[in-house]
């Protein structure tokens, strides 16, 4: 057994060692540590064609927007009252998380080297620390061309599914969308928002409908996507394809031999979420939130691995956002007489995605079924 895959099977072993908690059993727990995994709030486009048409000049291509800025602002106010006056959780007289300012020996954030990902990653701090008087944060990150452990694209086996599996993702994908749409449709909803160019070809018609619904994505946060009425009405069925992509690169089979070998592209962070559950115990970490702003991509393989390859997991709304939380028994476990016992709760949600919600951040029903208990 490879290093690399030893320290997967270690990686998964562990997480579910880790008993799940339901909310309705929590307050037998104490909270121990929270660590936050985001997808970036909204943003413009991602398109390299007609960027001044698609995009506008306020905020760029591929740019945070307002809309997204608020998201996670939104998630990090939601987090706060979690952890100081949610009597389910905590115990609102002696709260987790005391601060108002932000401070460095309490909160650790590391985000992608991306514009959007960094500002989103101050967004949810703003929101979780909110005296700005106070508010000096430090975000750290590293060169995106080496960063395995937040940037999918940093892994080397996925630069090379990328650069040499466009044919396997095409035999995969291209049915999805031609069972959806003919070349004519696509280049009509296309004509719309400035693709014609891009979607002019049959071979391209993959690229075609991700960039279409990456476009109507976006325009939905901002509450333009009335304004073009094809793409609106076939925006679900346009990213089809971008989950048919997601899940041909991101999920896991541990029955599929060269992915057992090689484990999941997510090995590196879920990695580094168990050992701070190890430094936790053994107390050697003192942080009381670990914090991460990345992208989509880096949460599809992480969900995956952890057993969900749904249409939601493979195409997380703008600032989808897991919390691990690592709880300890505040009384004794049934049919023990000590305290102690440590278990793991995990959930996921996300802000509203369009301008009628106030992009309000709430839990989806997202589950972990991880069974037994550790000490």
């Amino acid at each position: 057994m490879t290093t690399f895959t030893l320290l997967w099977v270690q990686c998964v072993l562990l997480l579910s060692l880790l008993v799940v908690v339901s909310d309705d059993s929590q307050r037998a727990y104490t909270l121990e540590l929270v660590q936050v995994v985001h997808r970036h709030g909204s943003r413009s486009p991602l398109v390299t064609y007609n960027e001044t048409k698609l995009c506008g000049l306020e905020f760029p291509c591929g740019y945070l927007n307002r809309q997204g800025q608020d998201m996670l602002v939104n998630t990090g106010r939601f987090l706060r009252t979690r952890y100081t006056t949610d009597d389910t959780v905590v115990d609102p007289s002696s709260p987790f998380l005391t601060q108002e300012s932000y401070n460095l020996t309490v909160s650790y954030t590391r985000s992608t080297d991306v514009l959007r990902t960094l500002q989103s990653a101050d967004a949810l701090l703003r929101g979780l620390f909110p005296n700005m008087a106070a508010y000096y944060p430090a975000v750290h990150t590293v060169d995106p061309l080496t960063d395995g452990f937040l940037k999918s694209e940093g892994v080397p086996a996925v630069r090379v599914a990328y650069k040499y599996g466009i044919q396997e993702e095409h035999d995969v994908c291209w049915p999805v969308v031609d069972q959806n749409f003919t070349l004519a449709v696509l280049q009509s909803i296309a004509a719309e928002v400035h693709s014609q160019e891009w979607c002019s070809t049959a071979q391209r018609r993959m690229e075609c409908a991700r960039s279409l619904c990456d476009i109507g994505l976006a325009y939905q946060t901002t509450d333009t996507l009335s304004g073009y009425p094809l793409l609106k009405e076939y925006l679900t069925s346009l990213c089809r394809a971008s989950i048919c992509r997601n899940r041909h690169y991101a999920s896991y089979n541990s029955t599929n031999p060269v992915q057992k070998q090689q484990g999941s592209y997510a090995q590196p962070l879920l990695q580094e979420l168990v050992n701070k559950v190890n430094q936790t115990r053994d107390g050697s970490n003192t942080f009381k939130i670990i914090h991460y702003s990345t992208h989509e991509s880096t949460l599809h393989p992480m969900v995956s691995a952890l057993g969900d390859n749904s249409d939601l997991a493979m195409m997380p709304p703008f600032a989808t956002t897991y919390v691990f939380e690592l709880l300890r028994r505040a009384t004794a476990a049934e049919g023990s007489t000590e305290v102690g016992d440590y278990a793991m709760r995990v959930k996921r949600g996300h802000p509203g995605v369009t301008p009628d919600t106030n992009f309000e951040f709430a839990w989806d029903d997202f589950e972990l079924a991880v069974h037994a208990c550790c000490r």
